[in-house]
């Protein structure tokens, strides 16, 4: 079995995890309240738009874990002060599949 992704949150933990056949060498990287996953310094160069990306964002009213650039735009909707049950299914839907070898979306998880 191959888990390409996972994430996992409970009240005072989150924890997000990439495995990727495609692109493994990725790292994730501390930016003061914003994790990056990106290409690790021995990872090949590639012009994929995919393979980095905010994976965890922490504001004040709460915080996002996803595996897409869906992670900004509903962390900077939640540090304005929009409701996260009303920001988070609105952003999603909104979409479009992005297309690889595989229809993939992203996932994201919202904590408050």
């Amino acid at each position: 079995m191959y888990v390409g992704r996972f994430v996992v949150v409970a009240p005072e933990v989150g924890a997000y995890r990439v495995s990727s056949r495609s692109f493994p060498n990725r790292q994730a990287v501390d930016r003061d309240g914003t994790v990056t996953i990106e290409p690790t310094p021995d990872a090949p160069a590639s012009d994929n738009p995919y393979i980095s990306y905010n994976g965890l964002s922490v504001t004040d009213n709460g915080a996002v874990v996803g595996n897409g650039s869906h992670v900004d735009p509903i962390a900077e909707k939640l540090e304005l002060g929009y409701p996260a049950r009303t920001h988070w299914p609105n952003r999603c839907c909104r979409w479009t599949s992005r297309r690889t070898t595989t229809t993939r979306r992203g996932s994201p998880v919202l904590s408050d």
